[in-house]
């Protein structure tokens, strides 16, 4: 469509032709529950990347953690996240 072409159509008829203005995604929402055995229970929102790369990284480990075990994994993880900061690694 031209700048011409703009011109023949009303403000109502462009603005029905017009994609809606920005759309933004709700932020992600977490809650943290305190359970009675000293474990948490923790709900989060998680993207379509996070959660394929947490269910490759269940994968990888295999039998090393319990078949649906999304705890152990997530342990695994962070252990190992927090232990290459302390190193001074590559970790954000």
């Amino acid at each position: 469509m031209n700048d011409h072409s703009l011109s023949q159509f009303g403000n109502h008829e462009l603005e029905s032709q017009l994609a809606p203005g920005r759309v933004d995604s709700p932020a992600a929402q977490s809650e943290l529950t305190p359970l009675p055995d000293g474990r948490y229970l923790l709900r989060v929102d998680l993207d379509l990347e996070t959660w394929e790369n947490l269910r490759y990284a269940q994968a990888l480990l295999g039998d090393e953690v319990p078949a649906g075990d999304m705890a152990a994994v997530i342990e695994r993880a962070l252990q190992a996240f927090v232990d290459d900061a302390e190193k001074g690694g590559s970790a954000p």
